[in-house]
């Protein structure tokens, strides 16, 4: 009885569920070669890939939509109806997803805009990248550590957008001492931006000096390449300078500042040197006393501390301990005190000050 059942319901509907099933496959194989088929043409057309994408993947859904339609019908269902309650449940979902939705159109504003465009290097919302790809929901930035930054669309349509295009201006900087030669160095700066491949012709370098300070001079080479060869580009750069200016002869880093002033000091104490050169013994023996008078002050000073704290006479601790300081400022005095060539110190007699 079962089996009669079952011979009968296929008699009566199996031919409406394999037509239904041949229809999906004849939308899926349609919607597949359709959709190859425009993006090819669009190829040719040099369109950009977020739009590319866009309208196959329209094409596909509708493909499917229509054949989903016709395999329903072939299963006996009343399409006006289920059109109804598709609209009243997509109502529904689209309250739902608010956020979901509100990504899928500030996609489609980013698409049609163009604000920017898949390969230019841009800055938003605190971050920047290459553009690696713009779709429906997100976009993504590629970073030149090649991690990845996705971005929802609804962020990006209403923000301050800094799009660098294609190229970036890579920015150097090489510090000389003051004493070398500018010219040269500006020469040397220039001959490694020109022969470097990666370097822009247009727009054009700029080479030139962007500080002055006491340690040296800051040259700035700031040349034009594209965004992909940034990160090579840069330590190209940095390696032919130094091995340029190297095998130029010219120094990097920081330089002292030439003092005229201490200039001037170290040849007048050099003049001086030869008249000062036998009172050197004085000076040492004068330094000997000073320092046996200091010691013998901090001796004094250390013995009037403790009588007061013997004694508790503070007057007298005190008394003991100024006299013992004034003993220890004359004896040093007496050690920096100018001595003339023969050792005397007349009021007519010439001094000579070392």
């Amino acid at each position: 009885m079962a089996k009669d059942i079952v011979v009968d319901l296929a008699i009566r509907y199996g031919f409406q569920v394999l037509g239904a099933l041949v229809v999906l496959a004849a939308g899926v194989i349609l919607g597949r070669w359709l959709g190859g088929m425009i993006d090819h043409r669009l190829q040719t057309r040099a369109m950009e890939p977020p739009m590319r994408l866009l309208i196959v993947r329209v094409l596909r859904i509708l493909v499917m939509l229509f054949a989903v339609v016709v395999a329903l019908d072939k299963f006996g269902f009343q399409i006006a109806p289920l059109v109804a309650g598709i609209g009243v449940a997509g109502l529904g979902v689209g309250i739902a997803m608010q956020g979901v939705l509100g990504n899928v159109v500030a996609g489609l504003s980013i698409i049609f805009t163009k604000p920017f465009r898949v390969g230019e290097y841009i800055e938003i919302a605190g971050v920047r990248g290459d553009v690696a790809s713009i779709e429906l929901f997100s976009t993504t930035l590629l970073h030149p550590d090649r991690s990845r930054v996705i971005i929802p669309n609804s962020k990006i349509v209403g923000e301050i957008l800094h799009n660098f295009g294609t190229m970036r201006q890579v920015h150097l900087t090489v510090t000389v001492p003051l004493s070398t030669d500018v010219s040269a160095a500006l020469a040397a700066a220039t001959d490694v931006v020109t022969r470097n491949e990666r370097v822009l012709k247009d727009p054009a370098a700029v080479v030139g000096i962007v500080q002055i300070g006491d340690g040296g001079i800051k040259i700035g080479v700031n040349p034009w390449v594209k965004v992909v060869d940034v990160a090579a580009a840069e330590g190209e750069l940095n390696r032919s300078l130094a091995e340029q200016f190297q095998g130029r002869g010219l120094r990097l880093g920081f330089g002292p500042a030439p003092d005229a002033s201490s200039a001037s000091r170290v040849g007048s104490g050099g003049g001086r040197g030869g008249a000062c050169g036998g009172d050197r013994a004085e000076v040492r023996r004068a330094s000997a006393d000073g320092a046996r008078g200091a010691a013998a002050g901090a001796s004094g000073f250390s013995g009037g501390a403790h009588r007061w704290l013997r004694y508790r006479d503070r007057r007298r601790a005190l008394a003991l301990g100024a006299a013992a300081v004034g003993a220890a400022a004359r004896a040093a005095g007496a050690a920096r005190a100018p001595r003339s060539r023969n050792g005397l110190a007349g009021a007519g007699g010439p001094q000579h000050a070392c």
